[in-house]
């Protein structure tokens, strides 16, 4: 007997793969584009510019990148010789991080169209840039000529040299497009322990406090509206991701989902990306006020086989760079993606009938009239670039994507093609897909389990 499966039923057992936690959302509203490297090496992106562009590190060899819209770029130290990791970039362009320089020590480093340049250091060693903004002005940390790490902002060809709250050392871990820093050092009161968050901002450095009852925290991030993410520790001394916004701290924690989180970065739009830990491995979230702690698992579409780790970064167009692996357990090789919206505008139908053996069509709608559509399987869901399309514009939702077959839409905006899907099809799901050439078009994605 043939059971016909409308969208949502069979997309909620498809993506429903050991998670109990709730349903997924569908349609999911992102693509998953993973960064490509040798099999051997692993990836890891830290920071996403406007326009889509990561920055990290590869495993083999330690080298930093860029990488854009499938095309990367290795960055280098001043001293080749030596490893370089980018951890921010900017919208024009500019990469920050750390590589080694002539002495052999590993410092604050900018790269500027590929070339880079030592940035120097507070009068000690070492040193590393954590993130840049659009004037151009780098936060990190760095050691001083007593050999402490302390935070910097470097401004004008300057390096300031931010401060503590009173101990020895501070780290700068993030910086708006008003110029103010965040990170974490330690309080001046002897009565508070640990790490503290603290916003500098026109030389002046200040506590931004705890959550109720609970001790140290650490600031990742501030956006362009002063609100500042990170992580404290509870009353109950858990981990969790906290929001700061005008001199009030809150947790943004969701326990369904684990017993701790961390925020890393938060956007113009106020939206946080970071990870869950669940059962003893984290797993990629995105917050927002309006729908709270999400799994960006439940987010992308299903069967891309790889585990979702941390959310590293997420620009103002909701794009993120996110560390995931491949493997059984946590010594697979781990892998970076792009995790970046899509625009479906246009509908694609079920195929009908839906059964392996037979004749199938498969039906769009909303499509510009005389439009040339492609339409498209995989096993797999992830995200493919759309020729001619740059990745915050629109992608594809497969893996790996098939071209069955081309169509002229009519002057109703319809079209369709019909193919024999084979018998050895029966049972297996299948995902579609369709395009237009030279519109950056796309349809939703289709999960069809074959009969």
């Amino acid at each position: 007997m043939h059971i016909r499966h409308t969208l949502t039923p069979v997309s909620a057992a498809v993506l429903i793969t050991g998670n109990a936690l709730g349903q997924p959302v569908w349609p999911p509203p992102y693509a998953l584009l993973e960064i490509k490297a040798t099999p051997d090496t692993s990836v890891a992106p830290f920071g996403v510019s406007e326009s889509g562009a990561i920055v990290g590190f590869l495993s083999a060899p330690l080298v930093g990148f860029v990488w854009q819209d499938g095309v990367g770029q290795y960055l280098r130290s001043v001293n080749p010789s030596y490893r370089a990791s980018a951890a921010d970039i900017n919208d024009v362009g500019w990469v920050v991080g750390m590589g080694g320089d002539f002495a052999g020590n590993f410092v604050p480093t900018l790269w500027i169209d590929g070339e880079p340049m030592s940035l120097g250091t507070l009068g000690g060693d070492r040193g590393e840039a954590t993130a840049v903004n659009q004037l151009g002005h780098i936060v990190g940390e760095a050691e001083n000529s007593d050999g402490y790490h302390r935070a910097f902002l470097r401004r004008d060809g300057q390096m300031i040299d931010l401060g503590t709250l009173g101990g020895r050392s501070s780290y700068g871990w993030g910086i708006n497009d008003l110029s103010q820093v965040v990170g974490h050092t330690f309080s001046d009161d002897p009565n508070l322990i640990g790490q503290r968050g603290f916003l500098w901002d026109s030389g002046q450095m200040i506590d931004i406090g705890t959550l109720p009852d609970g001790i140290q925290c650490q600031a990742f991030d501030i956006n362009d509206l002063g609100q500042i993410v990170g992580h404290c520790k509870d009353a109950d001394r858990n981990d969790v991701a906290f929001l700061w916004e005008n001199g009030v701290m809150r947790s943004i924690h969701n326990f369904d989902l684990g017993r701790s989180s961390w925020a890393e970065r938060i956007n113009n739009r106020s939206k946080v990306v970071g990870f869950v830990m669940q059962m003893g491995y984290p797993r990629a979230f995105i917050w927002d006020e309006a729908n709270g702690m999400r799994l960006i698992e439940d987010l992308i579409p299903p069967n891309h086989g790889l585990k979702i780790r941390i959310g590293r970064d997420i620009n103002d167009g909701g794009q993120i760079a996110l560390e995931a692996y491949r493997g059984p357990n946590q010594q697979g090789i781990f892998v970076g993606a792009l995790v970046t919206p899509v625009h479906p505008t246009m509908t694609l139908a079920d195929p009908t009938p839906g059964r392996a053996g037979t004749n199938n069509t498969l039906s769009l709608t909303g499509v510009t009239p005389g439009a040339t559509v492609r339409f498209y399987y995989s096993l797999r869901g992830g995200g493919t670039l759309i020729p001619g399309c740059a990745s915050r514009v629109n992608a594809l939702q497969l893996a790996k994507p098939i071209w069955i077959a081309t169509a002229t839409a009519d002057g109703n905006g319809e079209a369709s093609i019909t193919r024999t899907v084979p018998r050895i099809a029966r049972g297996q799901t299948i995902l579609f897909q369709a395009a237009v050439q030279g519109e950056c078009a796309i349809s939703q994605l289709v999960v069809w389990r074959f009969e």
